[in-house]
């Protein structure tokens, strides 16, 4: 199940499919689709409109995606395809998401290729990843951390407008740029338990970014506190949930 698979990756992957700019119709690839244990997100994510795609090297698991189309009630197609040669026209899609698989590819570098060839031009690609990171943590107080969410609207539907800290994620950022994907960026979440992926994200966010969101709702006094709760910050390895959204060219 999905919950077994992703956990506690789940209320973080619920919480960018919500944000992230998905068109709601055309078609959508899921890159490396499994048995279909994700299709219900999607299905949520994309909404009616949009016929969603499945590539999956492993037969069974590309019946069993079609089987679970049929449960979550998408409108969906499986194919038996190795992602390094995606059997896909050239700009024939509007969207793609690869989950938890991306690190798992031999060649990345020809899969991300591949991508870039089917999309349309601006057409978003979704790639969630997983891994051990060293990263400037910021140690936000709960209090102050709530204030952040609020202020920033990180739990919020729209998708942020900073760029990612640049101590994560600048390798997977560079292996999209170079197989024709545009404007890569990068957020990172913690990978622990919390009520809001909101506040896993927050501590991640670097501060300079998040001040000039935050500080026209912060109050002069909490502004003073953030600025020297930012300054406590360390670096840490840290498990963390990678979300790297770019476009087609």
């Amino acid at each position: 199940m999905l919950e077994d698979l992703h956990a506690p990756m789940l209320p973080i992957l619920r919480h960018v499919l919500a944000q992230a700019p998905l068109p709601h119709t055309g078609t959508a690839l899921d890159l490396a689709c499994g048995p279909g244990d994700k299709l219900g997100l999607l299905a949520e994510a994309f909404g009616p409109g949009v016929r969603i795609i499945g590539v999956d090297r492993d037969a069974a698991a590309a019946r069993s995606y079609l089987d679970g189309g049929r449960r979550a009630k998408p409108v969906v197609g499986a194919m038996i395809g190795d992602a390094g040669a995606l059997p896909l026209r050239d700009r024939s899609l509007d969207a793609a998401v690869c989950i938890a698989a991306l690190g798992l590819f031999e060649r990345p570098a020809e899969v991300v290729r591949g991508l870039g060839r089917a999309l349309r031009p601006g057409a978003p690609a979704l790639f969630v990843t997983a891994s051990q990171q060293w990263a400037q943590v910021i140690p936000w107080p709960a209090e102050l951390a709530a204030r952040l969410v609020e202020a920033a609207a990180l739990g919020g539907r729209r998708w942020p407008e900073w760029a990612g800290s640049p101590d994560l994620g600048g390798d997977l950022r560079e292996l999209l740029a170079a197989g024709r994907l545009a404007g890569p960026q990068c957020r990172a979440f913690l990978l622990e338990p919390a009520a809001d992926p909101a506040h896993l994200e927050l501590p991640l966010v670097p501060w300079r970014a998040l001040r000039s969101r935050a500080a026209p709702r912060l109050s002069a006094g909490e502004l003073v506190a953030c600025d020297e709760v930012a300054r406590q910050a360390d670096a840490e390895l840290v498990a963390a949930a990678l979300v790297v959204l770019a476009f087609g060219r």
